[in-house]
């Protein structure tokens, strides 16, 4: 169990140096789970990994198990999708995650707007044979920022120009908006947090 980006690096130096590694699963929690990082992770390993979606705020909201989507975890969360006037959305269309924990009596949170995006699976494309009778996410976008978004990258010396176009198409994809605004800035370092972490993704949404 891990953190996807601390685990693709113990998944890429196993696969270079050819070290055997063998567990019954992994699990992803913490940051994004990339494609990449999948296909390193699995192949190192030699099992399948499960994806996590939670918040710091102590909310366990999905799971990857037996599917590709993600079950709501709805005995510990209520999850609400809306739109940027406070609507529900509709199954299938992408909307703000909202969530209410059910089982905190001491600091609850209710009706919580995270600044993530989501896609509810509609319940006429639910798989007949699955492990738990919870609605499903059909994919989740982190850290939403309505006008955009900047990347800090630090470049090796191999990096070619194409690589950021690149980046950028497959971005925009994600966030399904044309409009969404993504710059990237190069940079010299990356500093990390007063506690040391490294901030993969850092928020200012208000």
């Amino acid at each position: 169990m891990g953190y996807p980006s601390s685990l693709n690096i113990i998944a890429e130096y196993a696969i270079n140096k050819e070290i055997k590694l063998n567990a019954k699963t992994v699990i992803g929690l913490g940051d994004k789970l990339f494609a990449h990082y999948r296909k390193n992770i699995q192949l190192a390993f030699k099992c399948k990994i499960h994806e996590t979606y939670g918040s710091s705020e102590g909310f366990q909201i999905g799971f990857q198990s037996d599917l590709d989507y993600m079950y709501v975890y709805s005995p510990q969360v209520y999850l609400e999708l809306l739109d940027d006037k406070n609507n529900p959305v509709k199954e299938g269309q992408i909307g703000n995650v909202v969530v209410t924990r059910l089982d905190n009596k001491n600091m609850p949170l209710i009706r919580y707007k995270l600044g993530d995006l989501a896609i509810m699976l509609p319940r006429n494309k639910f798989p007949s044979n699955r492990k738990y009778n919870f609605p499903l996410i059909e994919r989740v976008i982190v850290q939403k920022n309505k006008k955009g978004i900047t990347i800090y990258f630090i470049p090796d010396k191999s990096l070619q120009k194409d690589v950021l176009v690149n980046v950028k198409e497959k971005l925009q994809k994600i966030i399904l908006d044309d409009d969404f605004n993504i710059v990237f800035k190069k940079v010299t370092s990356i500093q990390g947090t007063k506690s040391g972490k490294p901030q993969i993704i850092e928020s200012h949404i208000r």
